[in-house]
């Protein structure tokens, strides 16, 4: 009798446990109902696409109307092989990341296509005070962070729409289905230089822009010493040209251990790196 007992009691409690299980991963999904995107569609539209989806939930959503609405799907017991579709209630998480998208939509005039100046000065994350594009090539774990931190906690400078959007989605957990952006953070230091990083709002991060790294007058900071990437002229101290110091350039292009050689005592005007399909050498020329 006791063991019966003991062995109830063991079959309860795995039986409560999976019940726990189940239910924490039924609160990640957004009301178990799959999003699927139909912009400008018709009420009858919606019901349309929902019914040629299946059996399930759903939720039809149109960025340029602003609007979601729910369907059930069932088979039609009365009409062999068709289904019916009746309207049911949608998550408020679904409802507020559609408005955010919509607002998104709107402002890009439909591209959802949009880029955002930022100040590296309105950027909290300890170690960035004082950087330049230079030290964002040089240092794969400060460019590690700092994309980290544009998604955390995105600083005053993002897209006002896009800002909504990244809230939206952090604070559900989850991303509208059918959702094709292209949105990247430019972040501009001290200095005129910047990098670049795009936004992935499926993937719910923000990822460096291998090759993005500019001088203030917009000229390549190589990344390697690869001598496809490195290869080229770099100009400084011409008229016109924010580049009015080659010294920082010449320093960055030694921690990569690219041999420089100066061809004159003066200061640097241009800098020509050459491969001779062995060696990768930059040259020193005074203006």
């Amino acid at each position: 009798m006791t063991n019966r007992i003991g062995r109830s009691h063991s079959i309860w409690s795995n039986v409560a446990f999976w019940v726990l299980l189940l239910s924490a991963f039924a609160v990640i999904e957004p009301a178990s109902a799959q999003t699927i995107r139909c912009d400008g569609c018709s009420p009858a539209a919606k019901r349309d696409v929902a019914k040629a989806a299946g059996e399930g939930s759903y939720v039809v959503y149109d960025l340029i109307n602003n609007q979601a609405t729910g369907f059930v799907v069932e088979r039609d017991d009365q009409s062999l092989g068709s289904y019916q579709a009746t309207v049911s209630d949608v998550d408020p998480r679904i409802k507020e990341q559609v408005a955010a998208f919509s607002s998104l939509f709107a402002a890009t005039g439909g591209s959802m296509v949009v880029s955002s100046a930022i100040d590296a000065n309105d950027i909290n994350l300890p170690g960035l005070g004082g950087s330049t594009a230079f030290d964002i090539a040089e240092d794969a774990n400060l460019r590690s962070q700092l994309a980290d931190r544009l998604w955390s906690a995105p600083p005053h400078g993002v897209n006002s729409a896009l800002l909504w959007v990244i809230e939206t989605i952090k604070s559900a957990g989850f991303t509208l289905a059918g959702i094709t952006t292209s949105a990247r953070m430019v972040v501009v230091f001290w200095d005129g230089s910047s990098v670049a990083f795009t936004v992935d709002l499926n993937l719910q991060q923000v990822s460096y822009i291998r090759g993005s790294a500019r001088t203030a007058g917009g000229q390549l900071i190589p990344e390697t010493n690869d001598p496809f990437e490195v290869a080229g002229t770099y100009r400084f101290n011409i008229p016109g040209s924010l580049d009015t110091d080659a010294s920082r350039f010449l320093l960055h292009l030694a921690a990569l251990g690219i041999p420089v050689v100066n061809s004159s005592s003066g200061p640097a005007g241009t800098v020509r790196c050459t491969f001779d399909g062995k060696t990768l050498t930059c040259t020193t020329y005074p203006n």
